[in-house]
């Protein structure tokens, strides 16, 4: 059974599902510039802190 068929004979649309998960942001030159100079300065002045993302 094809829409047209569905629609007439129900009086409905088909159910078309949505994507729920929207992709993540890719990572912009700003950011990227901003996250080198905060681990610059971690080192420098030596916190330590564990880095878990990776660009």
């Amino acid at each position: 059974m094809d829409e047209k068929d569905y629609k007439h004979l129900t009086g409905k649309k088909i159910h078309k599902p949505k994507p729920r998960a929207k992709p993540l942001p890719k990572a912009t030159n700003k950011y990227l510039e901003t996250d080198e100079l905060l681990t610059q300065q971690v080192l420098e002045h030596s916190i330590c802190v564990i880095f878990e993302f990776k660009f």
